[in-house]
Protein backbone atom coordinates (compact mmCIF):
# COMPACT_ATOMS: atom_id res chain seq x y z
CA UNK A 1 0.00 0.00 0.00
CA UNK A 2 1.41 3.35 -1.04
CA UNK A 3 0.99 6.57 0.91
CA UNK A 4 -0.03 9.63 -1.04
CA UNK A 5 1.90 12.05 1.18
CA UNK A 6 5.13 10.07 0.76
CA UNK A 7 5.33 11.21 -2.87
CA UNK A 8 4.79 14.92 -2.33
CA UNK A 9 1.82 17.09 -3.22
CA UNK A 10 -0.67 16.05 -5.86
CA UNK A 11 -0.26 17.62 -9.31
CA UNK A 12 -3.48 16.14 -10.79
CA UNK A 13 -6.06 13.40 -10.25
CA UNK A 14 -7.85 11.48 -12.99
CA UNK A 15 -10.81 9.10 -12.92
CA UNK A 16 -12.49 6.56 -15.15
CA UNK A 17 -15.43 4.23 -14.60
CA UNK A 18 -16.78 1.20 -16.42
CA UNK A 19 -19.96 1.45 -18.49
CA UNK A 20 -22.00 -0.51 -15.96
CA UNK A 21 -20.80 1.83 -13.16
CA UNK A 22 -19.58 -1.02 -10.95
CA UNK A 23 -15.86 -0.20 -11.12
CA UNK A 24 -14.13 3.15 -10.60
CA UNK A 25 -10.46 3.80 -11.18
CA UNK A 26 -8.37 6.75 -9.98
CA UNK A 27 -4.85 7.95 -10.87
CA UNK A 28 -2.95 10.49 -8.80
CA UNK A 29 0.05 12.22 -10.37
CA UNK A 30 2.44 13.27 -7.62
CA UNK A 31 5.15 15.96 -7.47
CA UNK A 32 8.04 13.46 -7.53
CA UNK A 33 6.78 11.92 -10.80
CA UNK A 34 5.12 8.88 -9.24
CA UNK A 35 1.67 7.85 -10.46
CA UNK A 36 -0.50 6.07 -7.89
CA UNK A 37 -3.68 4.15 -8.72
CA UNK A 38 -6.76 3.15 -6.74
CA UNK A 39 -9.64 0.85 -7.68
CA UNK A 40 -13.16 0.84 -6.19
CA UNK A 41 -15.62 -1.93 -7.01
CA UNK A 42 -19.32 -2.20 -6.17
CA UNK A 43 -20.28 -5.28 -4.18
CA UNK A 44 -24.05 -5.91 -4.30
CA UNK A 45 -26.04 -6.82 -1.23
CA UNK A 46 -26.16 -10.44 -0.14
CA UNK A 47 -27.91 -12.21 2.72
CA UNK A 48 -24.74 -11.70 4.78
CA UNK A 49 -23.78 -8.07 4.07
CA UNK A 50 -25.15 -4.78 2.83
CA UNK A 51 -24.22 -3.37 -0.57
CA UNK A 52 -20.97 -1.39 -0.44
CA UNK A 53 -18.02 0.02 -2.36
CA UNK A 54 -14.84 -1.99 -1.78
CA UNK A 55 -11.69 0.12 -1.74
CA UNK A 56 -8.47 -1.53 -2.91
CA UNK A 57 -6.32 1.38 -1.57
CA UNK A 58 -3.57 3.32 -3.36
CA UNK A 59 -0.81 1.40 -5.16
CA UNK A 60 2.27 2.60 -6.99
CA UNK A 61 1.28 2.41 -10.67
CA UNK A 62 4.30 3.99 -12.38
CA UNK A 63 7.56 5.49 -11.26
CA UNK A 64 9.27 7.40 -14.08
CA UNK A 65 12.89 8.43 -13.60
CA UNK A 66 12.00 12.10 -13.95
CA UNK A 67 8.64 13.82 -13.63
CA UNK A 68 6.92 14.10 -17.03
CA UNK A 69 5.31 17.40 -17.96
CA UNK A 70 1.74 17.40 -16.71
CA UNK A 71 0.42 18.49 -20.11
CA UNK A 72 1.86 15.31 -21.68
CA UNK A 73 0.22 13.16 -19.02
CA UNK A 74 -3.13 14.93 -19.50
CA UNK A 75 -2.99 14.39 -23.26
CA UNK A 76 -2.07 10.70 -22.98
CA UNK A 77 -4.77 9.93 -20.39
CA UNK A 78 -7.45 11.90 -22.28
CA UNK A 79 -6.90 9.71 -25.36
CA UNK A 80 -7.39 6.64 -23.14
CA UNK A 81 -10.73 7.82 -21.71
CA UNK A 82 -9.62 9.31 -18.38
CA UNK A 83 -11.08 12.60 -17.13
CA UNK A 84 -9.42 15.03 -14.75
CA UNK A 85 -11.24 15.59 -11.48
CA UNK A 86 -8.86 18.03 -9.79
CA UNK A 87 -6.01 20.28 -10.75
Amino acid sequence: MAKLKAHGPERARFTRQTEDGKNRYFLSVRADGAILSKHLTWIPASPYQAAQWHNYQWKLHARPGAAKPLEDIRRILATKGWSEVSA
